[in-house]
């Protein structure tokens, strides 16, 4: 076991020696190629010896290899058998054994550093010969920058690239140890990494980097010009150009404005409200949000004017909200649609490209509201209501709330204005409603207002818009809720899906049967002409007679629903609320009539 212990221990200090040996220069011949290590670093240098010079060099290191292999052979020889004395007598100490070889080490040493240096001032020899008279690598020296191409700028938000031609040697392809470092005219410096690569003629070489992206606080002007050093390993080499060969152009970028709405905005109006906003995103890399001017402008300025128009905050990610109140002294008369253009400007005057937001205004504008439990009775024999401008309770509709709160009829002078595409009937019982119904109207009588379709003769008996399902309660709301079903009864709008119909002439085959309005509800006759509903309606078929505000479709005898308590018998027959039965069930069922 003493002698193993003595063996590991005596190849311990010969690794030593030989990773001792390791640090020092060395010189190696390779595939006709000549190269020093030094430090971890190896080096071609057949390019600087020349091929003469290095074939000698091949010759004295193959003569020094053999001498020292020659050494090692020796060592070998006499080391050997000294450990095998003393495995086999156990005589020597040691620290005997240990002495002897520390000196065959050293012997091993000075033969290979005797050949080293032997090549080593070879080398220096032959660099002489050549008229060199320095042994270290000079770094090269920077001749000029390029700019960005085509345009001869570079943007300070995109990674463009640029190159530097140098004069003298470079590590070409190896990572980590170029950057180019760009200065501005505040003295900030951006720097990025950089390659050198083997371009154009002999002796020179190219390095490559990309500009670096700028913070807005990088940026000192819309244009600016930067100095790029080239640093190698952390030194800056030399420039040695022409003047204003080492700088880079750059340019400012405009700010972008994203994420706007692309589908058509929709907002109300009421008689007080309109008030409406959407988002976008306004972003600028080189330049601070509180630096960004935003503007907003409508196409129409009298109801939105810029006094109305608002830009919120930016968010973190750049995100603003566009809020508008319009003028509603200059609102429109019916759904109207608007383009609001957003603009943003950067503080070097750069301009994003403008946005446009298409707003339709819908004029929630109450046109009518027939109260059947009070107010007036409104029937068709009331043509002060029906055919006359003037409003009634206008006051009372202020905004849809107040509307729906009144207990009396309304009429607006939106009633004589112009329906426009849509059509809203909603039933409210008290305040709740019911139920809503939406009709699509007509493109030619768009620009006919409500008051000529329901007063005017030529309009007897026109279908002026179909129901959006869509849009309108589903099912048969009133009916299944608020009537009796008896006698095939439904609201003529809430409860079915015929088109709209205005000044309803002989509904059923009554013999004298007018509705101010009401739908083509032809299947709901249960008594043939024994039939009457709609709003604004007079009835009589044989000797059966009733004035009526509004009612569900009713058919006697005996009338099993009514509509609130507006209704009368003006005619020497019988009165059909009365004579036949009477009414089962009576529910205040209110309308109010809006544009959609």
């Amino acid at each position: 076991m003493l002698l193993v212990a003595m063996f590991s221990f005596l190849l311990v200090l010969a690794t030593c020696g030989a990773l001792a040996l390791a640090e020092q220069p060395s010189l190696q011949t390779e595939d006709g190629h000549v190269f020093i290590t030094s430090q971890g670093v190896r080096q071609n240098v057949t390019d600087l010896l020349g091929q003469t010079a290095a074939n000698e060099i091949f010759a004295a290191h193959a003569a020094t290899v053999q001498m020292v292999n020659k050494s090692v052979h020796t060592l070998d020889q006499s080391l050997t058998p000294r450990l095998k004395d003393v495995e086999r007598k156990s005589v020597k100490s040691v620290a005997d054994l240990v002495a002897e070889l520390i000196d065959g080490n050293k012997q091993m040493a000075s033969a290979y550093s005797s050949g080293n240096k032997d090549i080593v001032g070879e080398i220096a020899s032959l660099r002489k010969q050549l008229g060199a008279t320095d042994t270290t690598v000079k770094p090269g020296v920077v001749q000029f920058v390029t700019n960005c191409v085509p345009s001869g700028s570079c943007s300070t938000t995109s990674q463009d690239e640029i190159n530097a031609v140098i004069a003298g040697p470079a590590f070409e392809d190896v990572a980590g140890i170029y950057t180019c470092a760009f200065t501005n005219p505040a003295k900030k410096v951006l720097s990025s990494p950089a390659m050198a690569k083997g371009a154009g003629p002999p002796g020179f070489a190219v390095i490559t980097c990309k500009t670096p992206k700028h913070a807005p606080e990088y940026v000192t002007a819309k244009q600016f010009t930067s100095t790029v050093a080239i640093t190698q390993n952390g030194d800056t080499l030399k420039f040695g150009g022409k003047v204003g060969r080492n700088a880079v152009k750059f340019h400012a970028t405009p700010p972008t404005i994203t994420g706007a709405p692309t589908d058509l905005v929709t907002a109300k109006i009421s008689t007080n409200s309109g008030k409406f906003s959407f988002k976008l995103t306004i972003r600028d890399a080189d330049t601070a949000q509180k630096d960004i001017k935003i503007s907003a402008a409508a196409s129409n300025t009298k109801f939105m004017p810029a006094s109305g128009i608002s830009v919120s905050q930016p968010t973190a990610d750049g995100t603003r909200v566009i809020s508008v109140t319009p003028n509603l002294k200059e609102k429109p008369k019916k759904n109207t649609q608007y383009k609001i253009t957003v603009s943003a400007e950067d503080k070097y005057g750069l301009k994003a490209t403008p946005v446009v937001v298409v707003v339709e205004m819908k004029v929630d504008a109450v046109l009518l509201k027939i109260c059947t439990s009070g107010g007036g009775r409104r029937d068709w024999m009331d043509s002060g209501f029906w055919d006359n401008q003037g409003g009634v309770e206008e006051g009372r509709a202020k905004d849809m709330a107040s509307a729906i709160a009144a207990r009396t009829d309304i009429k607006t002078a939106e009633y004589s204005l112009p329906l426009g595409p849509g059509l809203a009937i909603k039933a409210y019982v008290g305040t709740t409603m019911v139920g809503e119904a939406y009709y699509k109207i007509d493109a030619k009588y768009q620009q006919v207002s409500l008051r000529e379709l329901l007063s005017q003769s030529k309009y007897t008996n026109a279908n002026i818009g179909t129901k959006d399902t869509g849009k309108s309660s589903s099912g048969t709301p009133i009916r299944s809720k608020y009537l009796n079903q008896g006698n095939n009864a439904h609201d003529m709008f809430i409860d079915t899906r015929f088109p709209l119909r205005v000044r309803h002439r002989g509904f059923c085959g009554a013999n004298d049967n007018w509705a101010r309005l009401s739908t083509d509800a032809q299947n709901l006759c249960s008594n043939g002409g024994h039939t009457f509903g709609g709003i604004g309606g007079t009835h009589r078929h044989g000797s059966w007679q009733v004035d009526y505000e509004a009612a569900p479709t009713t058919g006697y005898c005996a009338p099993t629903n009514k509509y609130g308590t507006n209704y009368r018998h003006r005619h020497s027959s019988h009165y059909v609320y009365s004579s036949c039965g009477g009414a089962r069930k009576q529910t205040n069922l209110d309308y109010i009539i809006s544009r959609a």
